[in-house]
């Protein structure tokens, strides 16, 4: 994330404070962040995602990104896939939307006793 907090973040990101106003957003919400779950390791990056070449997204298990273009998100996306687990997110306001890659190897054990399975079927925006 290169933005700055603003009063606006303080009403959508919980990790922030208003002490936080004026500082880089993803570092000033890595310390909350990172106590969720002290036994992962949080890297922030302050820096534009576009310019990152690609040996830099395979230095990491999981990827998560928010405000990012589509397009920037299945780039990163197919260049993780072999090997990591990406999330991308966006929100706009009241909308949003979230995509999740857990890769190949992952697999999901439905345990529902005789639900019948439902079918939804999504509509490509671009």
């Amino acid at each position: 994330d290169n933005q700055v907090a603003t009063d606006r973040d303080l009403s959508i990101n919980f990790f922030l404070s208003q002490a936080d106003v004026g500082k880089n957003r993803a570092t000033a919400s890595h310390a909350a962040i990172q106590s969720l779950n002290p036994l992962v390791s949080i890297t922030v990056h302050e820096g534009c995602a576009v310019s990152q070449p690609e040996e830099y997204w395979l230095g990491f298990d999981v990827i998560c990104v928010t405000e990012c273009s589509v397009e920037l998100q299945r780039k990163i996306d197919r260049i993780v896939r072999p090997k990591g687990v990406f999330f991308g997110c966006n929100s706009f306001g009241f909308l949003a939307m979230c995509f999740v890659d857990l890769g190949d190897n992952f697999v999901w054990i439905d345990k529902s006793e005789g639900d019948t399975p439902k079918t939804v079927h999504f509509v490509p925006l671009d």
